[in-house]
This record gives C-alpha cells, structure tokens and sequence, in this order.
C-alpha cells in the first residue's frame, strides 16, 4: 500500500518558565540565522571585490553554512544551550533562501525572490525543526519532552509540555516535529508516515458545468448529456 505524509498540529501547554526557555532557544536561532546572513553576504562581497571565488562555496552550496557552525560555536559558547537539529535547520532555511534568489536571477523560477533579509525575531517566532524521526524528542504518556544543548556544566537539558489531544498521534509513524508560536499559543507539529489506498482506476466520469438557467449541464465519458434543474 502506497504512503503519504501528513501534518498534525497540537497546542503545547506548560508554565511561564518553560515557555520562556523555548523562546530563548528560538531567539539563538533566530541569532544564528542572522550571524549566517551577515557572514554569507561579506563573502560575497570580498569575492566579487577580489574576484576571488574560492569562498563562495560557504555562500552558495547547499550545506556550506551549516559547516560553518561548529566553528561559530567555538566563538560563542551560547549556542550549545540549542540542540543540532534546530541550529542545523536555522543555517539549511537560510541556504534554501539563497538558492531561490540565485534560481530566480538565473530564471530557473517562475517569481523572483529578492536577497534574504534579516529577521526580526519580535515579528515571527523562529521555529524549531527537529528534522529526524523520535531524535531530540520523545513522547511519553501525552507529554512531549525534547531536548535542548548542554549547560554550563555539559549537561544535556531538556524541556516538558503537555500535549493536548495527543491521542491524535496514536498508531501513526512521527517523521519529525516541528515547534513553533502563532497569535500567542505555541504548538509542537508532528509529519506523520501514514497509508493511502491504492487508486482505483477511472471507468465512468461526467463533467458539471454550473450555470444560472440550472443548477447544471452535465457530459459523461460516452457523449451522454443531462441537465439538473435548479
């Protein structure tokens, strides 16, 4: 039986203090996308100043900033307080950005997007993706723990909530969990693995068109004609 995915969406709930901690792990990723534009748009300007493009690769391969956070990580210590998977997918959203200014500039798109901007973190809450199946998070007994980077002292540190109907999720495959903010409420979003039924081959069709003299005039696969009335 063929497969297809789908996306279930449950509220989160926890008290002031670990909600504030989430935020805090979306402000640093919302940082590190920032960090990444700025870093990515000096390259670019140093290559074409230099007309020496050995750096461009950091700028216009599909992982070349991501490789770049271990050694940011190294110059800010902040950023292992967020799990790999979020600051991972911070850098991977940025690259995907630039590659449809770069598509559409060589009109490999339909629109054209313009360069990145900065985001400002007080507009849109930047989401967490936590990109591979029950990694960074678990569920146990409808409360979602996922977890964070390590803390001072190299501990691994990690957060609770309540999910709100997470028998929802029962007997589905969970792909990868994706957190995010909207109008207040914030919400974990599951991608579920799920089975369709095979399609079964057209035999017989009609075509409806809707009119104001009926309600419509219809044509079927043999030339047969009717029309409903209104």
């Amino acid at each position: 039986m063929p497969e297809a995915t789908k996306a279930i969406k449950l509220s989160l709930e926890a008290d002031e203090k670990t909600f504030a901690s989430l935020d805090g792990q979306s402000r640093i990723c919302n940082w590190l996308y920032n960090d990444l534009l700025e870093r990515a748009k000096n390259i670019k300007q140093t290559c074409i100043a230099t007309n020496n493009f050995d750096q461009a690769r950091f700028v216009y391969t599909q992982r070349g900033l991501r490789n770049l956070i271990p050694s940011i990580k190294e110059q800010c210590s902040f950023l292992k307080s967020v799990y790999s998977s979020p600051l991972k997918n911070a850098a991977l959203r940025l690259s995907a950005a630039i590659e449809a200014h770069q598509k559409g500039k060589k009109g490999k798109r339909k629109n054209q997007v313009g360069w990145p901007r900065f985001r400002s973190w007080k507009k849109r809450w930047f989401s967490l993706l936590y990109d591979e199946p029950n990694k960074g998070y678990k569920i146990e007994n409808g409360t979602l723990i996922i977890s964070l980077g390590v803390n001072e002292n190299n501990k691994r540190i990690a957060l609770s909530f309540q999910l709100k109907d997470a028998e929802q999720l029962k007997g589905y495959e969970i792909r990868n969990l994706r957190v995010n903010k909207e109008h207040g409420t914030y919400y974990a979003i599951f991608t579920v693995q799920v089975k369709v039924p095979e399609k079964k081959p057209i035999e017989k069709s009609i075509g409806l068109d809707p009119n104001h003299k009926n309600f419509a005039y219809g044509v079927d696969h043999n030339n047969n004609a009717i029309e409903i009335e209104a």
